[in-house]
């Protein structure tokens, strides 16, 4: 199969599939920006509720629960790589065409998926253990403390939610980018065969026409 350069297949030039990118971009810019915002509230309601939580713990396993978790840093790092990679699939095929390659594409589309896929799931996780924290306060800690923390546990389930639907985004990007190159892959050896065939034709048209013409000329006026 014989397979055009990476650097010559862009997607976006493409109607359809293009459309669909167009679309799917969209709205991973959108909910990637509102994910970075109630994961910042979450990291804030944390921040801010330290030392209470501190000064409250007589249970050395709520310690495991203070400060938040490190998914709230993965979801963070996973929305700012997300941009980044909508950003060079924008702008570097027509921009920058020196750094854009298809694969390559195709590599930062795969690392979103495992980054959005380990954002929902530890996020998931982290909910449960929150939740217990949530109850907890609720028997004995301060109103504003229980508060706060049922805040952030209904903010982890929005960024669960949300991170979900943006891994369904990501994965059908990256499964669309494949297929397209795979079709290419495709409609090039028949665009080639064409243009073999029209070459050949070309070349021996006018000499089986010459051989015509001789062909003629060689028959005996008597037999004609």
């Amino acid at each position: 199969m014989s397979m055009p350069p990476g650097e010559a297949i862009i997607p976006l030039k493409n109607k359809k599939f293009g459309t669909w990118m167009g679309v799917s971009r969209v709205a991973q810019i959108l909910l990637a920006f509102i994910i970075m915002g109630f994961d910042a509230a979450v990291i804030d309601e944390w921040n801010r509720n330290q030392l209470g939580l501190n000064a409250l713990d007589s249970d050395a396993a709520i310690h495991t629960w203070v400060g938040g978790t490190p998914f709230t840093g993965i979801v963070m790092f996973t929305t700012v790589l997300t941009l980044s990679v909508i950003f060079y699939d924008l702008v570097a095929p027509t921009e920058a065409t020196i750094f854009y390659h298809i694969y390559g594409e195709i590599v930062l589309e795969s690392l979103l998926v495992i980054f959005w896929l380990i954002s929902f799931a530890g996020m998931g996780s982290y909910i449960t253990e929150i939740q217990l924290l949530t109850s907890f306060l609720n028997n004995n800690g301060p109103d504003d403390l229980w508060r706060n923390t049922r805040n952030s546990r209904n903010n982890c389930i929005v960024i669960t939610v949300l991170s979900v639907v943006v891994f369904g985004f990501t994965l059908a990007n990256m499964m669309g980018l494949i297929a397209f190159v795979v079709q290419t892959a495709n409609r090039r050896p028949a665009a080639q065969t064409e243009a073999h065939n029209a070459s050949i034709r070309a070349i021996t048209q006018p000499q089986e026409d010459r051989e015509k013409v001789v062909t003629q000329q060689e028959i005996p006026e008597s037999f004609k």
